[in-house]
């Protein structure tokens, strides 16, 4: 199985200051500039959709931008200038997120697990751990069941928090159905931690 990771932009943004680059922006001369802007952004992801954001600074009275600097916090996102920039007055920044990553793992997220939207609230959340035992698999079962039966589920989370040997799995239910049975298994001697959260 996969994970699919959503990831977002995470950006510091100092205008002292402002150019183009990808991820991170260092032009211009910082000496005797005054900071006018110093912001930490940033933005959670979304399944399959590229996040924007563009942030727009004005120098104070009639200074002009000396310099600029953003640094990807993250790594994993882009930057540029837009409008503006050094030897203005104000400058408008870019900064984009990757649309997704996808890499190997035992977790498991399907349909909108993004309350941020509005469209979807978390209804259940548990952790589910067991230790590992010499020789055996641990096997367990997670059953939710929607209290409104006309309230379906429109998604789920089974989050690997130690990025183990077990496997999830929806075994029944699921999206579009008021419950859902998850099954969690590990492999022979290991244990698992998982978080479970459902969305409807």
């Amino acid at each position: 199985m996969c994970r699919i990771v959503l990831v977002g932009v995470s950006f510091l943004a100092v205008a002292i200051l402002a150019s183009e680059s990808r991820g991170n922006i260092a032009i211009g001369d910082s000496f005797g500039g005054n900071l006018i802007f110093h912001e930490t952004v940033q933005k959670y992801a979304l399944p399959f959709i590229v996040r924007d954001e563009d942030i727009t600074v004005k120098g104070v009275g009639s200074e002009r931008i000396k310099a600029i600097l953003v640094q990807d916090l993250e790594g994993h996102a882009e930057s540029f200038i837009k409008d503006g920039g050094i030897g203005q007055h104000e400058v408008t920044i870019g900064l984009k997120s990757k649309r997704v990553v996808v890499v190997e793992s035992k977790s498991v997220i399907v349909g909108q697990v993004y309350e941020q939207t509005g469209q979807v609230r978390k209804v259940f959340e548990k952790t589910v751990e067991a230790t590992g035992i010499p020789l055996l698999k641990r096997d367990e079962e997670v059953y939710f069941e929607y209290a409104d039966g006309d309230q379906k589920i429109k998604g789920i989370a089974i989050k690997d928090l130690e990025n183990g040997e077990a496997q999830p799995a929806i075994r029944r239910g699921g999206l579009g159905f008021n419950s859902v049975t998850i099954n969690l298994k590990s492999e022979r001697g290991s244990g698992y931690k998982f978080l479970i959260e459902i969305y409807a």
